[in-house]
């Protein structure tokens, strides 16, 4: 948000990269740190810069680079000691302001989960220099439609992230999967089931992860018979498959991202002084077929055709005279 001449805000959350830069800069005693804001890049860049990496240390550029088939040539800034992309079509430069007494009012502006956010109190940003390509392009993006470009953009490497965490820490996990009309606040995660309960131990490890714990509203755990991009037949398997005294995890109010719409309330950091957290609970559903193991009643066979029998139909569609 564009404060004055001279001064913006920034957004700056404790659960994104940009919030342990800033909680390190006060634990090293710093007042303000060095920003440079790049519009108008290589849309393999605005996708990288939307992952969620495995470390805050893993460098984003490598792999923009990778993903583009060369590196991504950077050049010095003119005012602060960072780097930017050289072929950016605006960057601008300056310091942030972490004084919680300078933060100032931002918003409300539409965002990607489909509403106007609440204000927020954010940090300053004080320009030191804007520096831009020759007949420069503004390049933006809209929001808050669930196929936006600005939401598009961000779930490939979202999926991927999920996907890979999921690999190690799900004994039998097959796929994962955040519907885009959900925003990333409802996930459904596939397992072929070995033991009893461990529909629950699948929602225990990614509610415990940190996309699952900081964006995440609810989980759904089905079976490989279940299509995970089909969302009716999730919605069979909870309806079918989960007792809602017995298959539903929920835990209290946690500390979340604080543009989830959901949340009970919101507050500024008492350490900060900026809008950093929402606050809501979570909820796990265990929509997996039931074993006699687990002391249930099991899941009855689903009603399928003999898939022999239903390749044969199709086979000789034509010859019934149904074309």
């Amino acid at each position: 948000m564009i404060h004055d001449e001279k001064t913006t805000g920034i957004m700056c959350c404790a659960t994104q990269d940009i919030g342990i830069h800033i909680a390190r800069a006060r634990s090293a005693g710093m007042k303000t740190i060095p920003v440079a804001i790049a519009v108008g890049l290589d849309p393999v860049i605005n996708m990288v810069a939307c992952t969620k990496m495995e470390s805050f240390m893993d460098d984003e550029f490598a792999l923009a680079g990778a993903l583009r088939g060369e590196a991504v040539e950077m050049v010095k800034c003119k005012t602060i000691d960072l780097d930017v992309p050289a072929h950016a079509e605006l960057v601008l430069e300056g310091e942030l302001d972490l004084d919680p007494a300078h933060a100032k009012l931002e918003g409300s502006f539409g965002e990607w989960m489909g509403y106007f956010e609440e204000p927020m109190m954010l940090p300053v940003f004080r320009i030191s220099a804007i520096t831009h390509r020759k007949d420069w392009i503004y390049q933006m993006c809209t929001l808050g439609h669930e196929r936006s470009d600005g939401d598009l953009w961000k779930i490939p490497f979202i999926q991927a992230n999920n996907y890979n965490y999921l690999k190690r820490a799900v004994i039998g996990f097959r796929d994962y999967y955040a519907p885009i009309s959900s925003r990333g606040y409802k996930v459904v995660v596939q397992i072929e089931k070995r033991y009893p309960g461990w529909g629950k131990q699948a929602i225990l490890a990614y509610l415990g992860s940190g996309q699952g714990m900081a964006a995440a509203n609810y989980v759904v755990v089905v079976d490989t018979d279940i299509d995970i991009y089909n969302q009716d037949m999730v919605d069979w398997a909870i309806a079918t498959r989960m007792d809602p005294a017995k298959d539903v995890i929920i835990i209290s109010e946690v500390g979340v991202y604080p543009l989830n719409p959901a949340a009970s309330r919101r507050s500024e950091s008492d350490v900060t002084g900026f809008t950093e957290f929402g606050f809501i609970g979570k909820m796990g559903i265990d929509a997996t077929k039931k074993m006699t193991l687990e002391n249930r009643r099991p899941t009855g066979t689903p009603v399928q055709p003999d898939l022999k029998a239903l390749e044969q139909v199709r086979k000789n569609w034509s010859h019934y005279g149904l074309d």
